[in-house]
């Protein structure tokens, strides 16, 4: 099946390359206005609701911002503004993130972001985190973009690679 290809400006998920800025964080240098969607299944935009839907191989890529692939996204958008208002992003979830030099992924069955509360949440599929020197695993984690904080609901796990740490053991008794 061809690939459906569909470019929005401003962008459908120009919401969800945000999400893990800094607020206040400029986007980086390469980073465009311009969000390309392209998916191996249908698209629908019903502009009664504002309701934007692709299916199969989904990709979004937002060039020096982020990269997103799964099976199924879901955008609402506002009729009176225009506005993203939530993102669903569902099986075989993997969002790489490019910010101020660092690059973030996140691994999980279901990606789900709210421009009302400016949070991502990633669930279902043991979902997991990599971020510099660490990668976290959790039943749920969510990161709020208001306060810059990351939580861990269920089961957290947090693996430090060897590098983060002194070369001596910091609870050892001297």
């Amino acid at each position: 099946m061809k690939a459906l290809h569909a470019t929005l400006i401003p962008a459908v998920l120009l919401s969800a390359a945000l999400l893990i800025a800094k607020p206040g964080e400029s986007a980086p240098a390469a980073a465009t206005n311009n969000v390309d969607i392209t998916a191996r299944g249908p698209f629908e935009y019903d502009l009664k609701t504002g309701r934007l839907h692709w299916s199969e191989q989904v990709v979004v890529d937002d060039p020096g911002s982020l990269h997103l692939t799964c099976e199924d996204l879901v955008a609402e958008r506002s009729l009176t503004n225009r506005r993203i208002e939530s993102i669903v992003a569902t099986s075989n979830v993997v969002i790489t993130l490019f910010e101020g030099g660092v690059t973030s992924q996140a691994r999980c069955g279901r990606a789900v972001y709210s421009a009302a509360s400016d949070t991502f949440e990633f669930s279902l599929d043991n979902p997991v985190v990599t971020r510099l020197d660490s990668t976290s695993w959790a039943d749920t984690i969510v990161f709020d973009r208001r306060t810059g904080k990351v939580h861990g609901r269920g089961n957290p796990r947090m693996k430090f690679n060897a590098g983060a740490f002194p070369q001596t053991n910091p609870m050892q008794r001297k």
